[in-house]
């Protein structure tokens, strides 16, 4: 598609976009947070002035299509900014949505929506979302692609429909037999299999308590310039955390963009190779002081390696604007447990699958269990809740809303499980 669409205007005039830094780095882009300076999070908008609106203004100049992908992560909020950054682009286009340029949005609604906002597709918003919803409504054309590139071959087939029933909400007792199959309590005697397994989980305090358990002999210290410092919260501290559990040999996944190009973005796993201390240091036991670096070997990372195809990341600092606290931590988590969020972009052979009682989020159940290639390869451990597994939430499922606004547009009708591919058409000339 980027060699069609670059025919005319030339190469490099197309802008690859995603929410994450997982996402980014499978299509060979950059974040919407590092590529148009905007902080994904907050609902605050700073225009860019002096030497940063310069440069940004040069790395556009040849920009004619910007593509985003999951754009079930995009938001109303989300989507209004990066309008707004587009527009100061290029100064005499501005009056025009997105600066007149040619956009894509490539993705799944069943996945999981935005935390923090209010999904493309939603029809309950606050006054505040009407010119978002405005810019989403201008999107006139769309694709259904309904080739499954994950889970591919006749023998998954049965599969592909467990997530397609999923996806709509209309699971039945043949899907859950199906999956049943994969439940703890009927594969006892392939747990050895899974020892190495990631698990994936829907909720934070399970992931916390399970990473907990596996690392509790091996605490490093925080750093923090006072009380308010120390009590933020992770989302409030960028994603460093107050206490981190860590050793030699321990799973983890980086949670800072340090290198998309590469394969270090949030959400790479490694695995601890080494933790450097400095000699000498004035603490009566190293576990009381901040190491210099710690070493990983990231699975994805094709860049220069320092010891061993390990690189070392070192420890950050983040402050509150207009409050004095910082903290100063590494940006790594505990990855033996990861949530099915963050789990969102990624493909895997096999895993642990707990999502809980219930289904909070709209797609957690379809976003986990179709990370997996092959369905005879990956294990879910029993959801406590039946019902939960037979009958999907149905207030959760806003699917009918998009149906009528493609009807609308006399457009395809949009079926989950399949990638949707939206245009918003401008003049080329």
């Amino acid at each position: 598609m980027i060699h069609r669409i670059e025919i005319l205007p030339g190469a490099n005039s197309a802008l690859l976009l995603a929410p994450t830094g997982v996402a980014a780095n499978n299509i060979g882009g950059a974040t919407i947070h590092s590529a148009l300076h905007v902080h994904t999070l907050s609902t605050i908008f700073t225009d860019l002035t002096g030497e940063s609106l310069m440069q940004f203004q040069q790395s556009m100049q040849n920009i004619r299509y910007v593509i985003i992908d999951e754009m079930s992560m995009l938001g109303l909020n989300l989507l209004l900014k990066i309008d707004q950054r587009l527009r100061q682009a290029k100064p005499e286009s501005a009056d025009v949505q997105f600066d007149g340029l040619f956009v894509y949005l490539f993705g799944d609604f069943a996945q999981l929506p935005p935390v923090g906002d209010k999904p493309l597709y939603s029809t309950v918003y606050l006054n505040h979302h009407v010119q978002a919803k405005a810019l989403y409504l201008s999107f006139k054309k769309a694709f259904i692609l309904t080739s499954i590139m994950r889970q591919v071959g006749d023998d998954q087939i049965q599969f592909k429909h467990v997530l397609f029933h999923i996806a709509n909400g209309c699971i039945d007792m043949d899907d859950y037999n199906l999956i049943s199959t994969r439940f703890l309590e009927n594969n006892y005697d392939l747990r050895e299999i899974f020892n190495d397994s990631v698990h994936l989980m829907g909720k934070n305090v399970d992931i916390d308590e399970f990473n907990y358990r596996k690392l509790q002999d091996s605490n490093l210290p925080e750093k923090h310039n006072n009380a308010t410092a120390a009590s933020a919260t992770q989302d409030e501290a960028q994603g460093l955390v107050s206490n981190l559990y860590l050793s030699v040999g321990t799973k983890v996944i980086l949670r800072k963009n340090l290198w998309t190009d590469k394969g270090l973005c949030n959400g790479s796993i490694g695995i601890i190779t080494d933790i450097i201390y400095k000699e000498n240091s004035e603490v009566d036991s190293y576990y009381e002081a901040m190491p210099i670096c710690i070493l990983v070997e990231f699975e994805k990372y094709t860049g220069p390696t320092f010891i061993a195809n390990s690189i070392p990341i070192v420890p950050l600092s983040d402050s509150k604007k207009n409050i004095a606290c910082t903290r100063k931590q590494f940006s790594l988590a505990v990855a033996y447990a990861i949530s099915i969020h963050r789990s969102q972009g990624v493909t895997l052979d096999k895993a642990v699958v707990n999502i809980g009682n219930s289904e909070f989020a709209v797609g957690l159940k379809y976003v986990a269990f179709s990370r997996f290639t092959y369905f005879n390869i990956s294990r879910l451990i029993q959801i406590n809740n039946k019902k939960a597994m037979v009958e999907r939430c149905q207030e959760f499922i806003n699917f009918e809303a998009m149906n009528r606004y493609l009807k609308r547009c006399e457009l395809p009708i949009f079926m989950p499980q399949t990638c949707t591919l939206l245009f918003l058409f401008r003049t080329l000339w």
